[in-house]
């Protein structure tokens, strides 16, 4: 890509637009149409029409080509700070397109809903952060996408939750798990107690993990110890130097449990002379530090096409006590 999604202004608000636009840039037809959809609460929202034998007064041409999608966008990133005077100069200065504004308030300002009485009801949107990453997650799930868009949408979700945008409560980590597609991270957890992942990869603080592997969460849920954002294994004075990140002061802990991976784990993989981050769990035979259940929770999500569809993309968070009495996937509510 020519440049970064996470954008460089120095201005709060001016980053978080400029961040969400360099990746609606990126993203396709239908998926801009399904986010779109989201917002204008349309279900039948097309960006873009194709119309074969286009009737235009008395002449009939092949074809026809338009799009509907004219927004301008005003963004807030504190609450109660909707300043009607400017959505109204917005407004008058552009006739034709509608106005999204889009703010992390819980509830629509009254600004906002006075200005929709007044002139037509849709030419003024509003959508506040937690709406617009729960439509990103919904069209994650439903709509089909290349992988790179999957990354982006995900990479977006992480930016409003880093950015404090949100009004769900992800800072009470003692009652949270992370839960972590995991195809090979569940055997490897299985072995080593170990979760290895690309270096310098971002997670909101949490205390458990969880692992979501062969169609269910299964049923183990360490304790985070620590992490070491980005180490190569094989290089003694890099584990010695590491910096380390840990839930409860214990530094210690988390360099010999590397100490004793890298005894156990074999020598001659090419991921030993990686860059990788590396997080230090509890032992799955470590019962004061590991929450288990009876059974995996299995995964029932479901696209509109009827499809089985994986539960977690990249990382997803949600709360231990609910994670403690489900049986099946749509009976959690993510953070």
């Amino acid at each position: 890509m020519n440049k970064s999604i996470f954008s460089t202004y120095h201005n709060a608000e001016n980053r978080v637009t400029s961040t969400i636009l360099a990746v609606l840039e990126r993203l396709s037809n239908p998926t801009l149409s399904a986010i779109f959809q989201g917002i204008e609460g349309e279900s039948n929202f097309k960006m873009i029409t194709f119309e074969n034998q286009y009737k235009n007064g008395n002449s009939i041409p092949d074809a026809r080509i338009f799009a509907s999608l004219d927004y301008i966008i005003e963004t807030k990133i504190e609450k109660n700070t909707v300043y009607r005077a400017q959505l109204e100069r917005h407004l008058n200065n552009s006739k034709e397109a509608k106005l999204i504004v889009l703010t992390p308030d819980e509830s629509c300002p009254q600004d906002i809903t006075e200005l929709a009485r007044k002139t037509s009801g849709s030419k003024i949107i509003w959508c506040n952060f937690d709406i617009l990453y729960e439509i990103l997650h919904t069209v994650t799930e439903e709509v089909t996408m290349i992988p790179h868009e999957i990354f982006l949408l995900s990479e977006l979700q992480a930016f409003f939750r880093e950015e404090g945008l949100l009004n769900v409560n992800l800072n009470d980590e003692q009652k949270t798990a992370v839960i972590v597609p995991a195809r090979e991270a569940w055997s490897f957890y299985k072995d080593y107690g170990i979760y290895r992942c690309q270096e310098n990869r971002y997670f909101t603080p949490t205390k458990y993990m969880g692992f979501y592997a062969e169609q269910s969460i299964q049923p183990i849920f360490p304790e985070i110890i620590g992490s070491v954002e980005s180490l190569i294994l094989n290089d003694d004075a890099a584990l010695d130097q590491a910096g380390v990140k840990t839930c409860m002061g214990k530094r210690e802990e988390v360099i010999e449990r590397l100490r004793e991976f890298k005894k156990i784990y074999p020598e001659d993989v090419k991921e030993n002379y990686e860059s990788y981050k590396y997080i230090v769990l509890a032992k799955k035979e470590d019962t004061s530090r590991v929450v288990s259940i009876k059974a995996p929770i299995k995964n029932d999500k479901k696209a509109y096409s009827g499809r089985n569809f994986a539960f977690v993309m990249k990382q997803a968070y949600i709360l231990i006590d609910e994670l403690q009495k489900a049986t099946k996937t749509s009976e959690l509510t993510l953070l």
